[in-house]
């Protein structure tokens, strides 16, 4: 089979085959399946953020219309805001004539990503999750009309001066399923039917010029020890 990046995979029909391991980067039809499962879920309440850049290495989070935070979303959102800060204060550094996160390549944003959420600080927060999906979306501020409404922040005549200022926006939707939510009952993965020391972790990437419409895929089973 040739998968959509064009590599020659080959798997079962509902699960990722043993000598794909724990990692998986295109669109296998059991990540299709695990991001449906968790989406359509009426129990959880998916927390969205919107963060405005302006290019060089500042960022402001507005508020959305859309989610509750409960303890282990807002732990996400803390990594993942943690891994913007580092991503954008090394990329002044590197005084490049390009735009962060917009001009990065998907597939190694959606890695660099993984690694923070696989870095010690952050598992220590994931304790009780039991499966994780992140959806990310990044575009200039004029594609935002192509956002959910509920992902818009409240716009008034001064939101245009602001977005002269921040004109690049990265857009999160993070879906947490915790103990609470499964009973108690052991976590099962696309990689394996039953795992008590890991977090099925997916993330998407979505580059509002680049694969719009598109996402770029990222799974993996995240150690809960490191």
């Amino acid at each position: 089979m040739v998968d959509d990046h064009g590599s020659h995979r080959r798997h079962s029909a509902g699960t990722i085959g043993q000598d794909e391991d724990r990692h998986v980067h295109y669109r296998h039809p059991a990540l299709v399946a695990l991001e449906a499962e968790i989406t359509h879920d009426n129990g959880i309440s998916p927390s969205r953020n919107i963060y405005f850049m302006d290019g060089a290495n500042r960022f402001i989070s507005l508020p959305t219309m859309m989610g509750h935070a409960s303890r282990a979303t807002s732990h996400v959102a803390r990594v993942f805001e943690q891994w913007l800060q580092d991503k954008l204060g090394y990329q002044s550094t590197l005084m490049a004539d390009r735009l962060p996160i917009l001009e990065d390549s998907v597939d190694l944003l959606a890695e660099d990503i993984m690694n923070k959420l696989k870095s010690r600080s952050s598992v220590r927060g994931l304790t009780g999750v039991r499966k994780l999906l992140i959806h990310v979306r990044a575009g200039h501020v004029y594609s935002l009309d192509q956002l959910d409404n509920a992902a818009m922040p409240p716009l008034s005549a001064d939101m245009l001066d602001f977005f002269q200022q921040f004109p690049l926006f990265i857009e999160t939707t993070i879906f947490v399923t915790t103990s609470a939510d499964t009973n108690g009952l052991h976590t099962t993965s696309p990689s394996s039917p039953v795992i008590d020391d890991a977090v099925p972790v997916l993330i998407t990437l979505e580059n509002m010029t680049s694969n719009p419409n598109d996402p770029y895929y990222l799974y993996e089973d995240v150690p809960l020890v490191v």
